[in-house]
């Protein structure tokens, strides 16, 4: 059996179809939900998750248009992207959008 997460950790659990799916719940009180393989592999995207709600990074695309949704997304500076990826980010979003 698998230890206790603490609280705020989110949770773990197996599904029926063998796969893992975790579970973050978020500050407005929705959770966010991943799936993945391995036990791990889902500890890895929880990991990644908490650290997006820290620093304020986590996507929250309800009731946004995509051209919203990409606006927000730039805004951000596309954290953990190259400046090529950045900047290529920024061509779609105006000819695609507008």
């Amino acid at each position: 059996m698998a230890p206790r997460r603490a609280s705020g950790e989110g949770s773990i659990t197996r599904r029926r179809n063998g796969k893992y799916q975790g579970a973050l719940r978020l500050p407005d009180g929705r959770r966010k939900y991943v799936y993945g393989d391995t036990r791990e592999e889902i500890r890895r995207k929880l990991h990644g998750l908490i650290h997006a709600r820290e620093i304020g990074t986590l996507a929250d695309a309800r009731g946004l248009s995509v051209g919203e949704f990409l606006d927000q997304w730039l805004q951000s500076g596309g954290i953990g992207l190259r400046s090529s990826t950045w900047r290529g980010g920024q061509r779609a979003d105006l000819s695609y959008t507008l």
